[in-house]
């Protein structure tokens, strides 16, 4: 067995041991899904995402990748310390109607804060309602953003506007930027690509992270 199947072997058993499809790992890591599958088939002898896919998997790199010395700088750290403080301010959301949510003014909850926000102003979570976003997003998760950075093709993010103080949100899936505003994909009922207009749409903020149910 050469050193790129055991890693691929390792990539797909925590994965799968965290229920999560490798549609779902490459939308966390930034990646399209076929580097995942490339290097869960052993393909890929060594690649610069391992460190971010254990981050995603909650695992140290050396358990996906037994090469690697647990005292190594830049590892994977396990969950448990991973948790920054739980100062990120959570927002309640409730249905109103089209796969469209409308959010509390003010915080519902505070979360963990994850590493990559230690210093992010503004950074944020959402709670989810609505299953339009199955199996990605479920109703219950919080989904949490980065408001300062632009997206990317498969991309979750979460669209905002303020309507005379009444925020709604809508959680998609960027697909690309078009002249009107952003071109976007539900997953359910069916899968669809469709358009949301800036002039509609204030705001297109990334999802960076998901806090499960």
């Amino acid at each position: 067995m050469t050193p790129g199947d055991t890693i691929g072997r390792n990539v797909r058993r925590i994965r799968e041991s965290r229920s999560m499809s490798a549609n779902e790992l490459a939308r966390r890591v930034h990646v399209r899904v076929n580097t995942i599958q490339q290097i869960e088939k052993g393909k890929t002898q060594k690649s610069k995402h391992l460190p971010d896919i254990a981050r995603i998997l909650e695992v140290a790199l050396s358990d996906i990748d037994p090469s690697q010395s647990s005292n190594q700088p830049g590892r994977a750290l396990p969950k448990r310390e991973l948790v920054g403080d739980r100062d990120l301010p959570v927002y309640g959301t409730t249905e109103g109607g089209d796969g469209i949510q409308v959010m509390s003014s003010e915080p519902v909850d505070k979360a963990d804060r994850p590493p990559s926000l230690t210093f992010v102003r503004d950074a944020y979570g959402v709670i989810v309602t609505g299953d339009s976003m199955t199996p990605a997003l479920r109703p219950g998760d919080i989904a949490v953003v980065h408001p300062h950075i632009q997206p990317r093709r498969e991309d979750l993010c979460v669209f905002r506007s303020n309507n005379h103080g009444e925020f709604r949100s809508t959680v998609k899936e960027f697909v690309s930027f078009v002249k009107e505003g952003w071109r976007v994909k539900r997953y359910k009922p069916e899968e669809k690509e469709f358009t949301l207009k800036k002039s509609d749409w204030d705001e297109c903020h990334v999802v960076v992270t998901i806090h499960r149910r």
